[in-house]
């Protein structure tokens, strides 16, 4: 979703979370469960309010240079309120997180007709159903202020980067073996170039425009399928075409 270069992520002490902080909302197997709220969260509307709030306020001025008072005065309450919800600023940074990649994580649960499929009709039905999606905006500050999370924090925004990115480069193994795609592609690459282009299509795609969405879609599908299939894509200098050289 939205996904950074390891290396990118550096932690600041700015958001540190406090001893007995509230759950993640991460399961033992990895899934994100969507029903968890924070501590004292009995009003649904509302937090998704607070995160709408910080999203919005958080792309706009960045995450530094907002305080929780301008989360609280736009979702008109009082300050001392959010700590209903949160700990902390980074606490809410990190739910805001968490709620994309709710999205993204989602997407990855194929059909059973789809699951059974070749790679060229999964990678398909993965790119319409991305884009068919409704993601909570804006996804820009994900790439941008994950380096504000808690190394705690950022281990498993990243551990659910990977989860979609191993979907994608799983897709692109499967068109390898049965021979529609080049060996030679990177499936780590190819990963990586696919979730940049659907995650920036928000932040310039606008209707009416030349094209519509879902003429975007199918471009986005020739595109990609073209590239990917055999004696199309040339060899990246150094790939291997067997892992992921991005993460």
């Amino acid at each position: 979703m939205i996904r950074a270069n390891h290396t990118d992520l550096g932690h600041t002490d700015s958001g540190q979370r406090e001893s007995g902080q509230t759950d993640s909302g991460q399961t033992e197997s990895g899934q994100i469960d969507s029903h968890v709220k924070p501590r004292g969260a009995l009003n649904d509307r509302r937090w998704q309010e607070v995160l709408d709030a910080a999203a919005a306020l958080f792309e706009q001025k960045g995450y530094q240079a907002t305080t929780l008072q301008d989360v609280a005065s736009k979702v008109k309450i009082l300050a001392p309120s959010l700590y209903y919800y949160i700990r902390t600023k980074e606490d809410l940074l990190f739910s805001v997180m968490r709620r994309a990649h709710q999205f993204g994580l989602a997407v990855l649960d194929e059909p059973v007709e789809v699951a059974g499929a070749d790679a060229e009709a999964r990678f398909e039905a993965f790119i319409r159903r991305w884009m068919g999606g409704t993601y909570p905006p804006p996804i820009r500050l994900v790439e941008r202020d994950i380096r504000f999370l808690s190394v705690e924090h950022q281990a498993e925004v990243l551990a659910w980067r990977d989860r979609m990115d191993d979907y994608v480069a799983g897709i692109v193994r499967q068109g390898v073996s049965e021979g529609a795609f080049d060996p030679n592609v990177d499936p780590g690459v190819a990963a990586s170039t696919l979730f940049v282009v659907l995650n920036a299509t928000r932040t310039w795609f606008r209707e009416p425009g030349r094209i519509s969405y879902t003429e975007l879609a199918d471009w986005y599908v020739r595109l990609f399928l073209a590239g990917l299939r055999t004696g199309i894509l040339p060899t990246p200098a150094g790939a291997t075409g067997a892992g992921r050289s991005l993460s």
